[in-house]
């Protein structure tokens, strides 16, 4: 509900149902991910932001088996 229609990351644009897909993967993936906001620019209508997530790999990952072990990307 929070993003825009044509939402995108990372300068690829999917949408919000695009993005629902990749956080509901993302989730299973990593249940217990939580991101950090590291910077945050706000220009008119236009928001961008530089985050930090960390999570437990306990299933598949872009074909990657679970390894229960911690995890930490940049966005």
């Amino acid at each position: 509900a929070i993003l825009a229609p044509a939402f995108a990351r990372n300068g690829h644009g999917h949408g919000q149902r695009g993005e629902a897909a990749v956080a509901r993967a993302c989730f299973a993936a990593f249940p217990d991910v939580r991101a950090a906001i590291e910077e945050l620019v706000i220009d008119g209508d236009r928001v961008a932001a530089r985050t930090t997530w960390r999570g437990t790999h306990r299933g598949a990952w872009h074909g990657i088996p679970a390894t229960g072990r911690t995890a930490t990307w940049e966005v």
